[in-house]
């Protein structure tokens, strides 16, 4: 049994399960690279992928953490997550935006 002493300590774990039941369909590391080839490097990464899929991405802190989420979002794509690591980069979940989930692309 897990005793929830904080609304904080309840949002963690709310967090937490979610990123667990994300199934990603893809892995990208932009760590090493700078905008704006990191946003150049996502979208590609998201065209091989179908409507929906999730694609995890490696970034680092700084512009890219940013300036990528922001440029997804503003394309319709869903920041499913995006959480900082002990190492001070950045994970993210991408869900690929096509229009109608039913119409095949």
């Amino acid at each position: 049994m897990i005793v929830i002493s904080s609304y904080e300590e309840s949002v963690k774990i709310i967090r937490l399960m979610e990123v667990c039941s994300i199934q990603q369909k893809a892995f990208l590391d932009i760590t090493s690279d700078l905008c704006p080839i990191t946003l150049v490097k996502v979208l590609l990464a998201l065209d091989s992928l179908d409507c929906g899929d999730i694609l995890e991405v490696h970034l680092s802190e700084g512009s890219a953490a940013k300036n990528v989420p922001r440029s997804l979002t503003g394309g319709g794509h869903v920041i499913r997550s995006m959480n900082k690591s002990d190492d001070g980069t950045y994970i993210m979940h991408v869900e690929k935006y096509g229009g109608d989930k039913n119409v095949k692309q």
